[in-house]
């Protein structure tokens, strides 16, 4: 490479430099709000969402008009899962549902 190409390419560095500091600037920060259980937290995502982490493997993330909708409708959720809790499948404290222990202890 000359002399020429690295000056161009030190140039073309700095400016993609300065668009990623401007770029993030932008963006603004995920404030983490810590709440009662150890790994339970909330927090506003980058898109303006609210944002859990903790219940599952990976965020469950809404926007505050859809966490209201679900709010609203909790008697009825309850309501729903104490009527099917036969049906309905458990997530023990370790994160492994707790009809697949049997089968994940036979394949280690």
């Amino acid at each position: 490479m000359g002399l020429k190409e690295e000056v161009e390419a030190q140039r073309e560095l700095n400016r993609l430099l300065k668009e990623n500091a401007r770029l993030k600037a932008q963006v603004p920060p995920t404030t983490k709000a810590p709440v009662q259980k150890d790994n339970f937290r909330l927090s506003v995502s980058a898109r303006g969402s609210v944002q859990v982490d903790g219940v599952c493997a990976r965020p469950v993330a809404l926007y505050p008009d859809q966490w209201q909708e679900i709010l609203a409708k909790g008697p009825a959720i309850l309501a729903f899962i104490e009527a099917n809790k036969s049906s309905l499948r458990k997530l023990g404290g370790d994160g492994i549902r707790e009809d697949l222990k049997s089968y994940d202890a036979r394949i280690k």
